[in-house]
């Protein structure tokens, strides 16, 4: 059997420093939460706006398709790459957001034409 020793911490050593691993650590959070939030709220006020008038005449399929397909990557990265959740979590909602515009882009410009 093979006893572990445990290594005693020489004061000079900087590898194992707590307070600078805590501050990336932290850092690293706030700009996950950021990047989340500016995907959503990249894609929302589109889909709100196009509930309230009805209308996505001025909205481009190839714009909304490129979105979702950009979600899905992302998502598919997070997952197999990174497993980080906030690349998992955003791309999720921004896929299904991304699929709802184009559910509306599909639906307001049939009626409209029809």
């Amino acid at each position: 059997m093979v006893k572990q020793l445990k290594r005693k911490r020489n004061p000079k050593d900087k590898s194992e420093e707590g307070p600078r691993y805590n501050l990336m650590s932290i850092l690293e959070n706030v700009l996950g939460a950021m990047a989340s939030v500016t995907t959503v709220i990249g894609v929302v006020p589109q889909v709100c706006k196009s509930f309230k008038t009805k209308s996505t005449n001025d909205v481009s399929m190839i714009m909304l398709v490129n979105c979702l397909l950009c979600s899905i990557s992302w998502a598919v990265y997070g997952l197999c790459c990174t497993g980080d959740c906030y690349v998992v979590c955003s791309n999720v909602f921004g896929t299904i957001v991304a699929c709802i515009s184009i559910w509306q882009k599909w639906y307001y410009d049939s009626i409209s034409a029809g």
